[in-house]
């Protein structure tokens, strides 16, 4: 009875053992690598992409150099233990009780999309997140943080953050240069140093304290006067519209860039005339209107009554969803509004008397709105090629007249056809065109 008691025994040993070794085997086979960053710090990173930091106190810092390559990223060098397995981070989690994030841990961790920031972390190092240019969503910066590195989040180009929590009191040289993102940012008065270059050129700044305050804490940065603030903002109060950068575009017209998107033109007579170019597989590009470096940004532009001509190329390659042209503009030059590929709706005025070729070359406009008939209309674009480029039926144009001669009832439909056969109309003309010039060539 004894010995069927030990065998009993021994078998319930086992098979208890044995519900338990899968899991352990398992869940050791998820680690992909893990070795030691801090004294008292570790670091795992599984399968799945998580990059977990575990353990207390400080982490090391390391040395982290790059040297940008427009095509192919930058070249980089680094000494953190993980650098060479830094693709494989998705998600970058931070354990409590870690008390800093050491110099360039996280940089080049391209791929990293979230990290998750404990309230033990009291200070992020130089270049600590530096070139994760992808989305990084940063849950949320805790109130804990004294202290931003320089160029921490550098070139971080979809960064998504919340605002710099208030307790913060040093914010680094270039901590958030090229984070290009960002539109605005909360700065709390609690900062007592900020370096130069901190935020990017078209960042509003919207700071909590005083004007007082903002001119004592900018008062030694030699870019001090390029940068956008609202001084005295209240956390949760609507944004308000700030002028971000503005400058002439014609001898008597000027353009102004907003920090909500807008872009509007103003004045008396026309616009220069500008001229770009894309290559698409040659990666080479060719932008000199003065606002080009906004164009990424604008999600609507504004032409306002006054401007008589809108110059060729205008708004070339600009992300704007929406344009108003307001009563008074005659004239507009060729591609002007060429490569606008997130183009929704324009509004063209009644006073338009002449178009130039190819406007919306490349350019999937939906819904076109004209002061005028349609017979002004059609008069106006009579050989234009405007919608030369379009070839998808998926996407047609709807037009939307004035009162006079406007179409009753319209789902759009018939004037997408119609507009399909005229840009088929157009394309053999085209072809007709090339091969007339070419054999009547000596």
């Amino acid at each position: 009875m004894r010995k069927n008691t030990k065998i009993l025994a021994f078998i319930l040993c086992a098979a208890l053992l044995s519900a338990f070794l899968p899991l352990t085997v398992s869940a050791a086979s998820d680690v992909v690598a893990s070795g030691k960053c801090g004294e008292n710090v570790n670091w795992t990173l599984d399968k799945d992409g998580v990059l977990t930091l575990s353990g207390t106190g400080d982490t090391y810092d390391y040395h982290y150099e790059f040297e940008d390559d427009d095509e192919y990223g930058p070249e980089e060098e680094s000494d953190c233990p993980f650098f060479e397995k830094k693709h494989l981070a998705k998600r970058i989690a931070i354990g409590d009780g870690v008390t800093a994030i050491g110099s360039g841990l996280f940089a080049g961790c391209w791929s990293a999309q979230s990290v998750e920031i404990p309230d033990s972390v009291t200070r992020i190092g130089d270049r600590a997140f530096c070139n994760c240019f992808y989305h990084l969503d940063v849950d949320s910066l805790p109130d804990s943080i004294r202290t931003i590195g320089d160029e921490a989040f550098r070139s971080c180009y979809a960064l998504d953050i919340d605002g710099i929590p208030d307790g913060v009191r040093k914010i680094g040289a270039g901590a958030f240069l090229n984070c290009i993102s960002l539109d605005d940012i909360v700065l709390p008065s609690s900062v007592t140093e900020l370096g130069a270059n901190a935020f990017p050129r078209k960042t509003v700044i919207l700071y909590t304290g005083s004007e007082a305050q903002w001119s004592a804490l900018t008062a030694e940065l030699e870019d001090a006067g390029e940068i956008v603030a609202v001084c005295g903002y209240v956390p949760g109060d609507p944004v308000p519209a700030v002028v971000v950068a503005q400058g002439a575009c014609g001898g008597s017209v000027e353009w102004t860039y907003y920090n909500d998107g807008l872009l509007e033109i103003s004045g008396t007579g026309k616009m220069y005339d500008y001229n770009c170019y894309y290559d698409e597989d040659e990666g080479d590009r060719t932008f000199n209107q003065p606002y080009a470096a906004y164009l990424p940004d604008v999600r609507r532009i504004e032409v306002r009554s006054g401007v008589t001509g809108i110059g060729k190329d205008a708004f070339y390659f600009s992300n704007a969803e929406e344009i108003v042209i307001e009563e008074g503009v005659e004239t507009i030059g060729n591609c002007a509004f060429a490569c606008c590929e997130k183009l929704k709706t324009i509004s063209f005025p009644a006073s338009l008397k002449t178009v130039g070729f190819d406007l919306f070359c490349y350019t999937y406009v939906a819904d076109v709105y004209y002061g005028g008939s349609e017979t002004e209309w059609n008069a106006l674009i009579n050989d234009k090629g405007l919608f030369s480029d379009i070839w998808y039926v998926e996407h047609p144009v709807t037009m939307h007249f004035g009162a006079e001669d406007a179409p009753e009832e319209s789902d759009g439909q018939t004037n997408g056809i119609a507009q399909f056969f005229r840009r088929i109309a157009d394309f053999f003309k085209r072809i007709l065109d090339f091969f007339k010039g070419l054999f009547g060539k000596k």
